[in-house]
């Protein structure tokens, strides 16, 4: 069966990669009736072209079922990890190119009547405002910036957003519909956005200083589930209560427009959504599924329990994929398809799957392997020099040249700055990372942007940055229960997250057929690794290793 899809492909022509993906998922959603098609795309290679073109194609030609015409409105939704490439949607497929409306949560809009404020805390100025106001007049009835906006998203065909947002919305808020077609960008993230979304955390300084309760001194799970069941979620509403009925006072003594009264809304806010998540994770805590910490205290900080769930199958259906009649899901890191299917708890017969190699020529991406000593625990304080030795090597083969350095730890970012004397490395605190990379791509200096942290989200395209380098492989933390637990119950789940790492990690400097940039892996755990582990690793990236 030909599909003639060309009309609704956003750019002029589409790619060879671009044509195998769109026909591969159209075939596989309509002659095998595939409910999930994940497409593996290489960072640069076009996805959110054969996404528009998927989600419009399906829409106009696929014979719906009854039920599924029942079920699920006309249209898309689009959902990302990442803010900057919801922007990036909205840029090339908004108004005035195309039909594609975004949204972001309230905070991000400016009320156009109450200067200084944003429609977050317009909103809630607005429920507690009398009819005939001027701002209710001016904001009520639709004209909030936000509401309007929101309007734009669920009336269009084609709807943009982000994770946290559309969890939020979809758990606690209501309002937004299945759709015939769903797609998730950044998919490799899927299972760590569901598990923040319903874990819970909770704090003794806000238990003691807000609720005016005690949290119990205990280490088991159970009990501190049933004090959270029984007397901490009381507590919330009681304190609820109060700062509702202090609003109604501070109103006739201050006004709805004072200071303390906007600070009191906010306050009521924050306590309102965590009760909303408090009440899903009663709904949902299941004691075979979910680990418990108790952090200790640290500095002012007092103590703190997470409940966090080890298994997020069951919830991905529930508060993602049945938002969607078909569901597409697209990453550059999807590496095996049992793998990933187990994580968020899907089958993997009613999965088509197909990864596809990189347009980007082999020779311009290059991987080679420096080892430098084995970078675990037992071994990194001896290997440390060596690759000190490796990376003053490469900093001089690339002296003209900017690039990154992935160091995992800031152990190791700090131990290259202090021993590598050079003006050229440029290395981040967890406060000052944004300035510190905006340093290094304005900067006309080949400088080198060292970071524990920068795997993903990263576009350091052309000049900036010819060369990369991997220090250590990235292993998930051991001593987090949490990987733990995953690990012992997905038996590839810790390779799996190691692989990810690494894969996206060297996606940063090349992002487009022009682009070329060397890559190192210096950690001798590396041969070994992935000796092990091949079948995790896409053959475009296998292709590049020397």
């Amino acid at each position: 069966m030909k599909y003639y899809y060309k009309k609704y492909f956003p750019f002029k022509t589409p790619r060879k990669e671009q044509d195998e993906a769109i026909k591969f998922a159209l075939k596989s959603f309509i002659e095998e009736d595939k409910r999930f098609v994940i497409l593996e795309m290489p960072t640069g290679t076009g996805k959110s072209g054969c996404a528009l073109t998927i989600s419009k194609f399906l829409q106009n030609h696929y014979r719906w079922t009854k039920k599924q015409s029942e079920n699920y409105k006309v249209g898309a939704y689009f959902l990302t990890t990442q803010r900057l490439l919801q922007d990036q949607y909205e840029n090339d497929f908004g108004p005035p190119h195309g039909d594609m409306q975004s949204i972001k949560s309230a905070t991000n809009y400016k009320c156009h009547y109450l200067r200084g404020n944003t429609c977050s805390e317009g909103l809630q100025l607005l429920k507690e405002t009398k009819a005939d106001s001027p701002f209710k007049r001016s904001c009520g009835n639709g004209n909030c910036k936000y509401l309007c906006q929101k309007r734009f998203f669920l009336e269009s065909m084609s709807s943009i957003t982000n994770f946290p947002y559309f969890l939020t919305e979809t758990t606690h808020v209501g309002g937004i519909a299945p759709r015939k077609v769903l797609v998730i960008d950044e998919a490799h993230n899927l299972e760590s956005e569901i598990g923040k979304h319903v874990e819970v955390v909770i704090s003794e300084n806000f238990a003691n200083r807000i609720l005016k309760i005690d949290m119990p001194n205990t280490q088991s799970m159970k009990r501190s589930f049933d004090w959270v069941k029984e007397k901490y979620r009381e507590a919330i509403v009681r304190c609820l209560n109060e700062y509702l009925e202090k609003q109604a006072e501070l109103v006739d003594v201050e006004g709805r427009s004072s200071e303390n009264y906007k600070k009191l809304l906010k306050q009521t806010d924050k306590i309102q959504s965590h009760l909303s998540k408090v009440d899903n994770f009663i709904r949902i805590y299941d004691k075979n599924n979910w680990i418990f910490n108790v952090i200790e205290p640290q500095g002012m900080a007092g103590r703190k329990f997470e409940f966090k769930p080890i298994d997020i199958g069951e919830f991905a259906e529930k508060f993602v994929f049945r938002y969607g009649a078909k569901v597409l899901l697209m990453s550059a890191t999807i590496l095996n398809k049992e793998a990933y299917c187990e994580s968020i708890g899907v089958n993997p017969k009613d999965v088509a799957f197909i990864s596809l190699d990189s347009p980007f020529p082999t020779e311009n991406r290059p991987i080679y392997f420096l080892p430098a000593g084995k970078m675990n625990m037992n071994n990194i304080d001896k290997s440390l020099p060596k690759m000190k030795a490796i990376i003053t090597d490469i900093l001089s083969v690339h002296n003209n040249e900017k690039g990154i350095i992935h160091c995992r730890t800031f152990k190791i970012a700090r131990y290259i700055k202090n021993n590598i004397k050079s003006n050229r490395l440029l290395i981040h605190s967890t406060e000052n990372k944004d300035f510190t990379l905006k340093e290094h791509l304005t900067s006309d200096k080949p400088t080198v942007f060292i970071s524990p942290s920068s795997t993903e989200g990263l576009d350091l395209k052309g000049n900036l940055s010819r060369f990369q380098v991997v220090c250590k492989i990235y292993w998930p933390y051991l001593g987090d229960k949490l990987v733990l637990a995953r690990k012992q119950k997905h038996k590839r789940w810790y390779a799996y997250q190691a692989a990810k790492a690494i894969v996206q990690s060297l996606g940063r400097s090349i992002r487009n057929e022009n682009d070329h940039a060397v890559s190192y892996i210096l950690d001798e755990s590396w041969e070994s690794f992935y000796r092990n582990n091949q079948d995790l690793f896409p053959n475009y990236f296998k292709k590049a290793l020397q």
